[in-house]
């Protein structure tokens, strides 16, 4: 603990530095691969402003912008889930009013989603019961982040409806005016769908079909409960598609030794952040900040339909040929 403390310490004083004194580096020169093994990279551009998301089988890769949205509403028919951007700085508060009236900022206490985005670890888990279809909190307000304009970086808004077939929000300034009502669709072909408040509000396009990617690259919150009150710390990593597969992690083996018998003795999890951040780490020098990845930890991902194909993975750069951070690179092999 104080071992991770103390890292914890340092990235706060070195956080402000990093992007004035981060300079390219040289690539790595990675070992030769069998030809078996297939190499894949993610361009998130050098100020990771880019979502990617990966399909292992094809390789195929669909793109979206990291600030185009604002909450992200689960799709399929049952859903209820609302997420917010963390890797946006989105943040909600209660106003522990039942109607639009002028807010305190002031008073307001901000709240913010769990890394693992589990029901119970989200700040507007409370909004709606979809057991008797009905808004089960107060009006709350969004701030949408600190690089978004200030006219358009407030607003109030709450759950009007949830069904089988779509989610009804309700939006207002922060005086109360300019009431609106949204309609936001679900859609079973996808995970999630995508509301934004700029230009009064409305639905985005982010996610490919359900059944075309496994995972994601994105910008997301880390939250340090060490500190007091908590570090809110945006970090860059995997997010999973929780309907499609499942992954196990594993550091004992080398990868080119990980076999499908010995893949099924590991525990595999569908958390979205199970594959996480942590496969790199920042490596602080007096001319700035290198990313080093962590090449000795083994991601098997399990395909739930289908054919049950698994692949073995593991992360191998986080840098382009010229040296700029932004483009992990990862091998992947079919095993099953």
């Amino acid at each position: 603990m104080m071992k991770r403390a103390l890292f914890n310490i340092i990235m706060i004083v070195c956080i402000g530095f990093i992007s004035s004194c981060e300079k390219a580096e040289l690539p790595v020169k990675l070992p030769p691969k069998p030809d078996n093994v297939q190499l894949g990279t993610a361009d998130m551009t050098e100020n990771y402003d880019r979502q990617v998301f990966v399909n292992l089988e094809t390789g195929q890769q669909w793109t979206a912008d990291n600030d185009d949205w604002d909450l992200q509403l689960e799709a399929h028919a049952h859903g209820f889930l609302i997420r917010l951007n963390g890797g946006k700085g989105v943040l909600v508060a209660a106003t522990g009013k039942n109607k639009f009236a002028q807010v305190n900022m002031e008073t307001l206490c901000w709240r913010w989603d769990g890394a693992s985005g589990m029901h119970d670890s989200l700040a507007l888990a409370g909004c709606y019961n979809p057991s008797i279809h009905t808004e089960n909190d107060s009006v709350y307000v969004i701030d949408r982040g600190f690089a978004v304009n200030a006219a358009e970086r407030y607003y109030q808004f709450y759950v009007k409806e949830i069904s089988e077939s779509q989610y009804v929000l309700v939006t207002a300034n922060l005086d109360g005016s300019n009431i609106q009502e949204h309609t936001i669709h679900k859609n079973p072909q996808k995970l999630n769908v995508y509301f934004s408040f700029a230009q009064g509000g409305q639905s985005v396009s982010i996610e490919p079909d359900n059944s075309q990617w496994h995972f994601c690259f994105t910008r997301y919150r880390w939250i340090y409960y060490e500190f007091t009150p908590p570090l809110l710390y945006t970090v860059v990593g995997v997010h999973i598609n929780t309907s499609a597969i499942s992954v196990a992690v594993d550091s004992t083996h080398q990868f080119e030794n990980v076999t499908p018998d010995f893949a099924h003795t590991l525990h595999f999890s569908n958390r979205r952040d199970i594959i996480g951040f942590e496969w790199k780490y920042p490596d602080f020098t007096s001319t700035g900040v290198r990313y080093i990845t962590r090449i000795y930890i083994n991601f098997i991902v399990s395909e739930k339909d289908g054919g049950h194909e698994m692949y073995k993975m593991r992360f191998i750069d986080f840098y382009n040929d010229k040296g700029i951070k932004g483009t992990p690179r990862y091998e992947y092999l079919r095993i099953q």
